[in-house]
């Protein structure tokens, strides 16, 4: 086998390639990159986890057709540190493959290529295309709220609820619940559709979404793919069924409270550097056109910032864990927010003003065990205010 490639897309396809290899799995082989050129002017880098897939093509001038496989980071490491604008030839002699780009030659180890796994086939059962600056907004909304690890498998992942014409993501942890829509158009959209799309995928495919361009999503019974230009993803869909969020979000509300963005998030990161770490809590007190937030700890002390706020529904006290709230409030859309709340200790919504498209359901901290702090250490607002 012998390819060449430009070392500016060699690059690019290496590093989408890599990220997706698993260094650290039992199956060796999972650790390379599968280079393969069965196309006069076309060559394919292929990388596996355990779920996730990757193919990505990438220009080329194949000499000698054949494929092989080379370790996924080294060769990443090693390509991206050759002469950008410079040509670089790829070729295998015997069990061994050369790296030459100019006067600089690398030799890296090899795997058999046919212990690569297969490439799986994927019957689609519902397609649809969609803005790739429109998918990465509703990830970048829901993401964080997917937890890395979970007894809980099907939490694992992010729910794609498909209606018709309408996308809804949700991803929770059981603290923390994300919903964002968006609107598809599909040849034949289908009346129900769920799936639950692991969270590794969505972040591989999250990282190399643009600003322009189409995303191409297909879903069957038990698989997922998503095809931007030339980077194609497939990945098994989590199994199980998703919990029922419609149950976890309340339909009424006692209480609301509007609060500019911009001031709050930055109240929020004053008020972090007095938190208790056990508790990661902040209180926010809503008192006629006010909201006070507050922070104390016993070994860093206490803060008390007042913000303006229109409150509906009288006076109100609720505490969340303000690493929620950092991650809220960044990724809503508008300057303005809306809380919506009932009691303090049931779930809560955070939102934006005027879009309907995404909210936040947040369950509060226990404000008993805020009380028992401020019990054993009284809070004077006169010394937060000075």
């Amino acid at each position: 086998m012998r390819i060449q490639f430009k070392v500016a897309e060699l690059v690019r396809g290496a590093e989408v390639a890599q990220s997706v290899a698993n260094p650290q799995s039992t199956m060796p082989i999972l650790a390379q990159i599968l280079i393969k050129g069965d196309h006069n002017n076309l060559a394919s880098l292929t990388a596996m986890d355990y779920d996730v897939r990757v193919r990505v093509e990438v220009p080329a001038e194949v000499e000698t057709k054949g494929q092989i496989t080379v370790p996924a980071r080294t060769f990443y490491d090693f390509v991206r540190e050759l002469p950008s604008d410079s040509d670089v030839v790829i070729e295998t002699k015997g069990e061994k493959v050369t790296v030459t780009c100019r006067d600089i030659r690398g030799e890296m180890a090899t795997m058999p290529a046919e212990d690569f796994p297969i490439w799986p086939e994927m019957e689609p059962k519902l397609e649809f295309d969609m803005a790739q600056k429109d998918l990465q907004e509703v990830l970048d909304r829901v993401l964080f709220t997917v937890p890395v690890r979970d007894m809980r498998k099907t939490l694992l992942g992010a729910l794609f609820e498909i209606r018709k014409t309408q996308l809804t993501v949700v991803g929770t942890d059981g603290k923390i619940l994300a919903c964002a829509r968006q609107t598809i158009s599909s040849e034949k959209p289908p009346k129900e559709f769920n799936a639950i799309v692991p969270r590794k995928l969505l972040e591989e495919l999250d990282r190399n979404l643009n600003d322009e361009g189409l995303v191409s999503v297909a879903f069957n019974d038990k698989q997922v793919s998503f095809r931007l230009g030339n980077i194609l993803y497939l990945s098994n869909q989590v199994e199980g069924n998703y919990p029922d969020y419609n149950q976890v979000i309340p339909k009424q509300f006692a209480r609301k409270f509007h609060i500019q963005k911009p001031p709050l998030l930055a109240a929020i990161r004053r008020a972090a550097i007095f938190t208790d770490q056990r508790q990661n809590s902040v209180m926010l007190e809503f008192r006629g056109d006010k909201v006070a937030i507050l922070a104390d700890s016993y070994d860093r002390g206490r803060f008390y910032e007042e913000l303006p706020a229109v409150v509906e529904g009288g006076d109100f006290r609720v505490a969340f864990n303000y690493k929620f709230l950092q991650d809220v409030l960044k990724s809503l859309p508008h300057e303005e927010v809306l809380l919506q709340a009932n009691q303090p200790m049931t779930p809560a919504i955070w939102r934006s003003e005027s879009a309907e498209d995404c909210f936040y359901v947040v369950m509060p901290v226990r404000i008993q065990e805020r009380t028992e702090v401020e019990e054993q250490q009284p809070y004077d607002e006169s010394e937060g205010e000075a």
